[in-house]
């Protein structure tokens, strides 16, 4: 009896390596979404509203407050540290995948040097665009995959330790 508890233990965990692993792939997907999303609420608030980076990272805060938590903390430090070095390390704290935080951080490092803002974004979301669509399609061609991996990789485990 123990024995066919543990090769259920054994498959049940596999498959939950499996399902994990699908939906870190699913996560790709939505923080690419979500950052593609961040720079064109940003775009608006800078080539529209004309609104300095520190206000944008405000309003951000407001919109997004699950991924902007401690923003007036971070605007308090801004007389003594440079807004790129700031919104780096805002972006490292959102937690996104490196694909999509990297777009991010470059968009903050171009704006803050001062490059054209319109070529900036464009930029940017063409980085994220590629990315996202990088992402889905590989979600779409694994995500089935790596659960039937886990499950089927449980199953051989505990034929072997059987």
């Amino acid at each position: 009896m123990t024995g066919w508890i543990g090769v259920l233990l054994v498959v049940a965990a596999s498959g939950a390596m499996g399902t994990s692993a699908s939906l870190e792939l699913r996560r790709r997907v939505r923080d690419l979404e979500e950052g593609l999303e961040l720079s064109g609420r940003m775009r608006m608030e800078v080539c529209v509203r004309r609104l300095s980076l520190p206000q944008v990272l405000q309003v951000l805060a407001e919109a997004y407050p699950r991924r902007f938590p401690d923003v007036q903390d971070t605007l308090a430090a801004l007389p003594q540290v440079p807004f790129r070095l700031l919104w780096s390390a805002v972006v490292q704290a959102m937690g996104l995948c490196p694909e999509a935080g990297e777009p991010l951080a470059a968009l903050g490092e171009a704006l803050s040097r001062g490059d054209e803002p319109e070529r900036a974004f464009a930029l940017c979301e063409e980085r994220l665009r590629a990315a996202g669509e990088r992402a889905a399609r590989l979600q779409e061609e694994r995500s089935r995959l790596y659960t039937a991996l886990g499950v089927a990789g449980g199953c051989l485990l505990a034929i072997v330790l059987w």
